[in-house]
Formats: structure tokens, sequence, C-alpha cells
């Protein structure tokens, strides 16, 4: 289990600039991290935290050296969500291209709705994982879980987040391209839940303590 922050946030302008900055109030805590921007949206910052320290996303929000970081977050408009993961993003270190897929669902959903979504997402990775394993699909790591609970519009959600690590946009492109991804997908698009899916290329980071 891993519990991480994912904190995004505009670049000033000078994005490598800013990332500098960044990384000086990251560097004195115990947490892992990596910095990326966003394939989609290079103006985008994204920071992702492992906090070894905490057994519980509520530990961790009430810690003090996270609060320090929350709070220097939010002076610069940064968004920071929690979630809890059932492996570390940092487990095999760096990956150069990092893959999200947030879902979202009523954060009112009972514990069995959510075993049903985890056993779907389990049976899709298992056909998925026909194309070979990590190394020869081009793929670093796969971590997934539950986010605390965030405010969309007028609705409580919360998501069932999937980070899954890539040696490059190519491997990825080829993914979903084969058959397996084809016959795999419809499992998840069953959910009809609202989702985003995006990319964040790797520009610095601290994976390992």
């Amino acid at each position: 289990m891993a519990i991480i922050a994912i904190t995004t946030l505009a670049a000033s302008g000078n994005t490598a600039l800013d990332i500098a900055e960044l990384e000086k109030i990251l560097s004195s805590s115990s947490a892992r991290f990596v910095f990326g921007t966003k394939v989609q949206d290079r103006n985008i910052i994204q920071i992702t935290s492992e906090w070894s320290n905490a057994t519980s996303a509520n530990e961790l929000a009430s810690s003090p050296e996270y609060e320090s970081f929350y709070h220097q977050m939010q002076q610069l408009g940064a968004t920071t969500i929690l979630a809890t993961m059932d492996h570390s993003p940092f487990i095999n270190g760096s990956a150069p291209l990092i893959e999200y897929v947030k879902s979202d669902f009523p954060a009112s959903s009972a514990p069995a709705f959510k075993a049903q979504i985890e056993a779907d997402f389990a049976r899709f990775e298992s056909l998925y994982r026909k194309r070979g394993d990590l190394v020869s699909t081009g793929e670093v790591f796969l971590s997934a879980g539950w986010t605390e609970e965030q405010t969309k519009g007028d609705d409580k959600v919360t998501s069932w987040l999937v980070v899954r690590g890539w040696n490059n946009m190519e491997r990825f492109e080829e993914s979903i391209q084969t058959e397996v991804f084809k016959e795999a997908i419809p499992i998840l698009m069953g959910w009809g839940a609202p989702f985003e899916l995006y990319h964040v290329e790797r520009r610095s980071g601290r994976e390992q303590l």
C-alpha cells in the first residue's frame, strides 16, 4: 500500500525554473516525488509524491510535514488530491512517461460497489496483460487505488485511479491498438463513469530516499 498526493498547477512561463523552485519545497521532506508536465498541456506541472511515513490518507493529511507542503501549494494556486494505492508508483524507479486514468463515482458508493470496480479492473488487467510482461510491453510499473473525496461541481466524488509507467508514448499507443486491448476495454467502459486520461512526461524527481 502507498499513500500518494497528486498536485497540479499552471506554470508561470518558465517551466524549468518553476520546477527547480518547487523541488526546493520537497527536497527536505521525507517524500519520494516526481515532477512532470502534461503531454496534452505543457503549461501544466504535475507533482506525484509518496509519503512513506503515513499509513492512511487521513493520517497524512493531518501530519505537519504534509500540511506545510499542502499550504505552500495552495498559495501557488495548485490543487492536490490524495489516494491510497495498492503499490508504490516508485517501485521500479523512474518512468519517462506516466499514464493517469481517473474514473469518478459518487462519494456515497457502498464498499460492495467499490469492490466490484476493483474486480472489474482486475479482470481487465488479466486480459490486457496477455500482451506480455512489463518489460516486453514497454511498461515500468502499475499502481491503482481510490482517491479521497473530491468536489466536482455540486457533487461529491471519489475516483478509481490507475497510474501506469511507460518507457515512451509509442509503447502506450501500440498497446491500445492491440486486439487484446479492444477485447478488454469494454469492461471499463461498461461503468459509464466520467473519466480523465492523460500522460505526464517526467522532468525531474527523487524516486529513492
